[in-house]
């Protein structure tokens, strides 16, 4: 999606950005901020394609309907559409039981889907009281918010990542907006163990709007929230959304290759 037809200078972070334009050689630097996530170059020659958001041409009704039906065979509910997370809890997850609580920080976060292999750094409370997010310089890395559940327990557990930086253009989560229903999310923690989550959909949020009790709120399944920011792009206020994709834990297993999955992948 670009910004309303805009081409050029269309990429940065997003939230409460201050955005600076110079030009330098033949690059233009587009610079924002939420808590150190964002600033892209972008070279004027060959720029990257835009990022897909949540509901684009790229996340076609066809697919999103096999993959929902598909979904459902597999869990024995009605499959969610792409955009509307499922957050209510089946028989399935009743049947699947958690890993260890051992409260082992998670390192690594795998999705095949779009190619990210990235290590996990953790990340608290910013200044201006968002989340975190990892060092400007360190854009493949994604960040485990501290204030989450560890991935795995009960409750909802937060990964957020740049989706552009200055250092190396399209960042870890660039494709984050390609997701669909039925992708699966690995997430690696110290202790050995790999947990493997379902995306339930994708969101578009604005801003300004951070559904807060959905992201962070409690739930009676194991959950995962993968945030990085998107929608449109404009040059003094920087990104308008953020894009949330919802997913729920569907198996486990640990170093010594023990699993724990309810049903047939």
């Amino acid at each position: 999606m670009t910004g309303r037809g805009k081409t050029g200078s269309r990429y940065a972070w997003h939230h409460v950005c201050r955005v600076t334009v110079r030009w330098v050689a033949n690059t233009l630097i587009v610079a924002a901020l939420l808590a150190g996530i964002g600033l892209i170059a972008i070279d004027l020659v060959r720029r990257p394609a835009p990022p897909p958001m949540p509901g684009n041409q790229e996340i076609v009704a066809a697919t999103a309907s096999l993959t929902a039906k598909s979904s459902a065979r597999r869990s024995g509910r009605a499959g969610p559409h792409v955009g509307r997370p499922n957050t209510q809890a089946s028989q399935s997850d009743a049947a699947l039981t958690l890993p260890p609580a051992t409260h082992s920080a998670p390192v690594r976060i795998t999705i095949p889907t779009i190619s990210v292999n990235a290590p996990l750094r953790r990340v608290g409370v910013a200044d201006n009281g968002a989340i975190a997010a990892p060092p400007a310089d360190k854009p493949y890395d994604a960040g485990w918010y501290v204030h989450s559940v560890v991935p795995g327990e009960r409750g909802r557990s937060v990964i957020v990542g740049h989706l552009d930086s200055k250092y190396s253009g399209p960042a870890v989560f660039y494709r984050l907006g390609a997701l669909r229903v039925g992708d699966t999310i690995d997430i690696t923690r110290r202790d050995g163990i790999t947990t493997t989550f379902e995306v339930d959909g994708a969101e578009l949020h604005p801003r300004n709007d951070f559904p807060i009790a959905t992201v962070l709120g409690p739930s009676n399944r194991a959950e995962l929230r993968v945030i990085t920011c998107g929608g449109d792009y404009d040059k003094d206020s920087g990104w308008s959304h953020n894009i949330i994709v919802s997913a729920h834990l569907v198996s486990w297993r640990s170093a010594n290759h023990s699993s724990r999955q309810p049903h047939s992948r």
